[in-house]
């Protein structure tokens, strides 16, 4: 395409200072932090993108979130976060949640009031109450703070003495757990006080059980509404007794029971599924298309078909439950593939019923008022959009086409206008759906986008519709040696040590892994012709050594990050000891006289302080701590306590050795801190972390 447009400046080359390099070394506007945020809850960061891990992803979003409450804007987000959940403007809920459990960890009380505020209002249902403490506890750790505070308790217990008495009874029943939480669980760590006596009623049945809810108000005079959730309560009790279809049918009509309240062996009658279908939520009945189809529940004109298509084609049911269009085109690409994503499901999709869903999944989007504008639509084709959107069967690029309703190329988002310009298109608004990696030596979107103006007097707008939670990378710190340019990269390897642009570490932890396994292998093959003191020797010598080395500078990483490392302190110990994955580690290692990772990590800082103290380390790490000297004479003066440095609530989740060292020496105990040379000193910490990683299992 050759046309008299400016190329002076590429997409390889800031237009100006404004502009910060993406992850395929080209040049973008950065998105501000509010936009990063909407980013995030619409599309999450679940697999990543073509060039970010998810995991690198999550920190990026999580930072922008605790970067806007520190700049006064976290009652803003919680609001934003409430909007997209309540009006349903995103297809899954995880990022939200996510986001509010950030808010409410944060240090702002106002923004944790406002966060615990709109919790009732955001967890609808138990699996979205669940999610959110499991958010909040991956937390813990890394935003040092507590979970079960007084805050969370009342909000918590605020959630189970709001509910309806059937309503609480239906969420209990139909989701009893999940992501390791249940509502046993919560009641008790809440410390739920029942306000009605129908909310009595469903805390004693989830607390003690059905035999005992039978016992205590079998006899008693109720009300209307304790009555009625008794029944209901008994029901789903009897469901789970019976194998007799027509009385499972029977239970399942009375009390409104949905798939959940059933047995396996129940779901392999078409009878049942029939039955079920009366009742089926639509959300519910969209994720079993499949199943139904397959157990001849869904056939060709039957009356199930045609109930299934009048539900679709509800547009009051279908905004009622909060349907996304995103539900609807996962439905209807799985549908009519016909088969599942795992198992061996298969299917003959049904024509009305995958005519219904396409119907469906326009009907879902809102009612917007015309513009009278004329649109051209640009859909990325490269190679970065087939990666798959909030971790389902759907790719970039089939969300992109079913947005505009196309071959494959690079991504340039001046290439609409460039088009426009060469065809002499009259346009008022270009949208462009991609994942703004763009990757082409071409000209600017702006330049193009000022040169489509000025050329045709239109007024025209841009539109960059982001399908990921990505934002664009801090600014480029390239530097010139010489006339050679040198780039920033996002990891590398300096003595044995892989850093990443983060300093998670995760990238150096994997690697280790891999290394250390790789050993433990090769010793496992002639693991039967050694001695367990051979083993031994060589496990300290391949594996132990490589844990070791270097490990200070995983200080202050959550344990879930350093578990890796651990799995390999306890396959070693396993090894040595010739036992199955099946026995326990811990007595394997304290056998072995091995320390936890998490306490190698401490033994390492504590003998490099001791060293620095003593004027027998290097000298640069003396600069990093300092004796505590009180500003008055005290019995403690003796003590040898170092000074802790302040650390604000932005403190980065890896702690420095100026941080690191006074925090653990001021915890040891003072005949350990005043041992009188080093050799007793590290037999006297070896002593001590001992005890407090072994003892308390005892």
């Amino acid at each position: 395409m050759d046309l008299n447009m400016e190329k002076t400046v590429d997409q390889t080359q800031p237009l100006n200072e404004k502009q910060i390099c993406n992850s395929e070394n080209c040049y973008v506007f950065q998105v501000s932090d509010m936009n990063r945020l909407r980013r995030f809850l619409c599309f999450g960061s679940e697999g990543g993108t073509y060039y970010i891990e998810d995991k690198q992803l999550i920190l990026e979003n999580a930072d922008a979130i605790l970067r806007l409450i520190e700049d006064g804007k976290g009652c803003e987000v919680v609001d934003e976060i409430k909007s997209f959940s309540q009006e349903g403007r995103a297809a899954k809920q995880d990022p939200a949640l996510f986001a509010l459990a950030i808010c409410s960890q944060c240090s702002d009380s106002k923004t944790k009031q406002a966060a615990f505020r709109a919790l009732s209002e955001i967890c609808r249902i138990p699996t979205h109450l669940f999610s959110f403490i499991k958010f909040k506890k991956a937390l813990k750790d890394g935003m040092k703070c507590g979970i079960w505070g007084r805050a969370l308790r009342k909000a918590v217990a605020d959630w189970y003495n709001t509910k309806d008495g059937i309503a609480l009874a239906m969420a209990v029943t139909k989701y009893k757990q999940r992501n390791g939480w249940s509502h046993k669980d919560l009641l008790r760590l809440s410390h739920t006080k029942p306000t009605t006596e129908v909310l009595t009623l469903v805390t004693k049945y989830i607390s003690k059980g059905w035999k005992e809810v039978e016992k205590e108000y079998k006899e008693k005079e109720l009300s209307y509404e304790t009555e009625k959730v008794l029944k209901y309560l008994e029901g789903i009790e009897r469901v789970k007794q019976t194998k007799d279809e027509s009385e499972v049918i029977h239970l399942i009509e009375k009390h409104h029971l949905v798939r959940e309240h059933l047995l396996t062996c129940h779901l392999n009658s078409t009878e049942i599924w029939k039955a079920l279908l009366h009742e089926m939520p639509i959300t519910a009945m969209l994720r079993n298309l499949g199943k139904m189809t397959a157990n001849s529940v869904l056939i060709p004109g039957s009356p199930e078909v045609y109930m299934v298509c009048e539900m679709m084609n509800n547009e009051k049911l279908l905004k009622k439950a909060r349907i996304h269009p995103f539900h609807i085109l996962v439905a209807l690409e799985t549908y009519k593939k016909g088969r599942g994503i795992k198992g061996k499901l298969k299917w003959v999709p049904d024509r009305a019923i995958l005519e219904a869903l396409d119907h469906a999944f326009y009907q879902t989007f809102k009612m917007v008022e015309p513009t009278g504008k004329t649109f051209v639509l640009a859909i990325d084709v490269s190679a970065s959009m087939d990666q798959q959107v909030l971790g389902s069967i759907l790719n970039a690029s089939t969300v992109a086409a079913a947005m505009c309703m196309i071959p494959m190329g690079s991504t340039d988002c001046a290439l609409p206008m460039v088009w426009a310009l060469e065809m002499n298109t009259v346009a008022d608004v270009f949208v462009v759906f991609t994942d703004c990696e763009t990757n082409v030596e071409s000209v600017h979107p702006a330049t193009a986008l000022r040169q489509y103006r000025e050329k045709l007097g239109i007024p025209a707008k841009l539109i960059v519709c982001g399908l990921t939670s990505n934002a664009s990378p801090p600014p480029d710190f390239s530097i010139t040696v010489e006339g050679i340019t040198i780039s920033p990269s996002n990891q590398v390897r300096c003595l044995g040590v892989t850093l990443d642009s983060a300093l998670s570490f995760i990238p150096h932890i994997q690697s280790l892994s891999s290394s250390c396994r790789y050993q433990l292998r090769n010793i496992s093959r002639i693991r039967p012709f050694l001695t367990a003191v051979t083993t031994k020797q060589l496990i300290h010598a391949l594996v132990i050594s490589r844990l070791d080395y270097c490990n200070n500078l995983l200080s202050g990483l959550p344990l879930s990050c350093l578990s890796p490392l651990q799995s390999i302190l306890n396959a070693s110990a396993r090894l040595i000891h010739l036992t199955c994955r099946s026995v326990s580690a811990a007595p394997l290692c304290e056998s072995l006289h091995w320390l936890p990772i998490h306490c190698r990590i401490k033994f390492k800082i504590l003998i490099l302080t001791y060293k620095t103290l003593t004027n027998s380390a290097p000298h640069y790490p003396s600069s990093l701590i300092t004796k505590y000297t009180p500003a008055r004479s005290l019995r403690s003066n003796s003590d040898l306590h170092l000074a802790s440095p302040r650390i604000t609530s932005s403190h980065d989740r890896l702690q420095d050795f100026s941080c690191a060292a006074p925090t653990l020496w001021n915890a040891l105990p003072r005949t350990v801190r005043l041992s009188p040379n080093f050799s007793s000193f590290k037999r006297s910490l070896k002593t001590f972390l001992f005890r407090e990683a072994y003892l308390p299992t005892h």
